[in-house]
């Protein structure tokens, strides 16, 4: 779990399980390494999960919210919120 007291370091990145954290600047895909194929988002697009998303984040690591599975989604790194959208998966 990044808590408040990040540093911006990313030991972080390597130790998530639905690979949710990126390095600042990196695009980042939904199928992050997994068999996903295409993702819903909240407004209803469908965008194939394979697709590279723009950063998040220029100069910091940021957490793709709608990947992450912990309890505080979306926490403060670096000392600030940096969060992608929300997704559902698509049938």
């Amino acid at each position: 779990m990044i808590t408040d007291e990040c540093i911006n370091c990313g030991a972080c990145e390597p130790e998530c399980p639905n690979t949710a954290i990126y390095e600042g600047g990196m695009e980042w895909t939904w199928a992050g390494g997994t068999g996903l194929q295409e993702v819903e988002l909240e407004d209803g697009t469908l965008v194939l999960a394979t697709e590279p998303q723009p950063p998040v984040a220029d100069d910091i690591y940021y957490i793709v919210s709608g990947k992450c599975t912990e309890r505080d989604r979306g926490r403060v790194i670096g000392k600030k919120r940096m969060v992608a959208p929300e997704l559902k998966v698509a049938a």
